[in-house]
């Protein structure tokens, strides 16, 4: 995790102007028996882990269910099994044929061509299956983990999971544990597109072959190039005209106890911000869209450059009617909503979110105009990596901390808070100008523009030197302002 500030009970927040809030209890990790599990119309089973989602050619919602294991289809009302109506379906295995009979081992990833062509991803049966006119074949790998490019029937993945296509017809296969995306062609032939096969996985840009991934997970086509979710490295990757660029993320450190790289929380500028084991993507108007398993959120990176974590608290789920209304679904584990985000979908404005923890899929408004951006102090604390409580306040503005030099210190007065102006709005990057003809200080960054002076309330200057109490910056400003006790320190996000 980003830091070690969990649970946060006993501490005291400052939000906004002068109100004290109690953050009670700790941030669960979540139940992993999903209470909110959605029984299936038609079926005698439950959605129990779904996992990767995506759209048939007629614009229906299908998920993959790791745990059942089927292929489900939302009707507007209720899951109806797209394979594996069998009841022996439901103990998992591998068999093709029709798609009542068909069995899948734990189906990770699926992706629709629009014409009537959905392919899956089978990690534990290791291939790729296809489901075409009610039937279900094996489109390549011979059922045993490996590598090996060549023909369909003898081509070797070692997990496959995220799944993306062309306009060409062509399928990309995140490779997990050969740590290398795969590319289909439509005749079934399988070929190594980017990375290096290696047992551990590394990590490196460039050009395609010699790219190095740890464990990539979920792909998805952006406007121009294929996104992956790397996760082992903790980043996003970007693969334009066959190069390998970090998009998003900072990768992780060893854990020398784990062998794993940490992972951490931070939302910011897209090269400044923070993930742990980013696994389904979707892109859709502009927007990125990242489930964050291990942070148990759903991340957005908008067309400026920023990550954004959504707020998934007010999240439709979608559950089966069971004649007498809607059943409800399980309480939220997180003040986000999730337990386990892994799958995402999006189309027209709406982003679907796979719950594999709790057993659910959710819907929630998304979309460049219609991103609901989550702003919690709870979730402001996580992704800031405090130190430890010091004689001095330590502040953070946007995930930077501020140095204050010389005499311009903050300090306190009969219990308010006061911070140097020109020192902290400079390490947030602006510019800060005095206008002696006016006697004000003057902040400008980009297009964005304000003006202090001693006649505005809580604004004092010493000297030469303005100083701020925080609730300026909540109550004139917008901004989220937070007063942590326990570690000394007053965090600021303008996000």
């Amino acid at each position: 995790m980003a830091n070690i500030k969990i649970p946060l009970s006993a501490r005291t927040v400052l939000i906004g102007a002068i109100s004290l809030i109690w953050l009670c209890g700790g941030i669960g990790i979540g139940n992993a028996d999903p209470a909110g599990r959605a029984l299936a119309s038609g079926a005698s089973v439950e959605i129990i882990e779904p996992t990767g989602l995506g759209f048939d050619s007629d614009g229906t919602l299908l998920a993959a269910d790791a745990g059942a294991p089927r292929i489900w289809a939302w009707n507007g009302s209720g899951w109806t099994a797209r394979t594996g109506s069998a009841a022996e379906a439901q103990s998992g295995g591998y068999r093709d044929g029709s798609a009542g009979q068909a069995l899948f081992e734990r189906p990770a990833f699926l992706v629709s061509d629009g014409k009537g062509t959905v392919y899956v991803s089978d990690p534990d049966n290791q291939v790729i299956r296809k489901i075409k006119n009610g039937m279900v074949y094996t489109l390549a790998g011979t059922g045993k983990a490996g590598y090996r490019d060549g023909k369909p029937e003898e081509a070797q993945f070692h997990n496959p999971t995220g799944l993306a296509l062309d306009e060409d017809g062509y399928l990309y296969v995140a490779d997990t544990l050969n740590h290398v995306i795969r590319r289909v062609a439509p005749d079934g032939t399988v070929s190594t597109w980017a990375g290096k096969p290696e047992e551990t996985g590394g990590y490196a840009d460039g050009a395609g072959l010699s790219a190095r991934f740890n464990e990539p997970v979920g792909l998805a086509w952006g406007e121009d190039g294929l996104f992956v979710a790397d996760s082992g490295n903790q980043v996003i990757r970007h693969i334009r005209a066959g190069v390998v660029a970090t998009y998003a993320g900072v990768p992780g450190v060893l854990d020398r106890d784990t062998g794993y790289l940490r992972g951490g929380y931070r939302n910011g500028e897209r090269d400044q911000a923070r993930f742990h084991r980013p696994t389904g993507i979707a892109y859709g108007d502009g927007v990125l869209y990242v489930a964050d398993r291990l942070n148990r959120r759903v991340r957005a990176i908008t067309p400026d450059g920023r990550v954004v974590t959504l707020d998934t608290g007010r999240a439709e789920t979608l559950l089966p009617s069971d004649g007498t209304g809607m059943v409800q679904p399980a309480e939220s584990s997180t003040s986000a909503g999730l337990a386990q985000p892994y799958g995402l979908a999006y189309r027209s404005g709406e982003l679907y979110v796979s719950d594999a923890t709790r057993g659910t899929i959710e819907r929630i408004q998304a979309g460049p105009n219609g991103l609901s951006i989550l702003r919690s102090g709870a979730d402001l604390l996580d992704s800031v990596d405090l130190e430890p409580a010091g004689a001095q306040l330590q502040v953070w503005f946007d995930n930077r901390l501020v140095r204050f030099t010389g005499a311009a210190q903050p300090f306190s007065r009969q219990e308010r808070i006061y911070l140097p102006l020109r020192e902290l709005f400079e390490t947030w990057g602006a510019q800060v100008v005095w206008l002696a003809d006016r006697e004000e200080l003057s902040i400008r960054k980009g297009t964005w523009q304000v003006a202090f002076s001693t006649r505005q309330s809580g604004i004092q200057r010493i000297g030469g030197t303005f100083y701020l109490e925080p609730r300026v910056l909540s109550d004139m400003l917008g901004l989220l302002v937070i007063h942590d006790e326990e570690f000394h320190a007053l965090v600021i996000s303008s996000n």
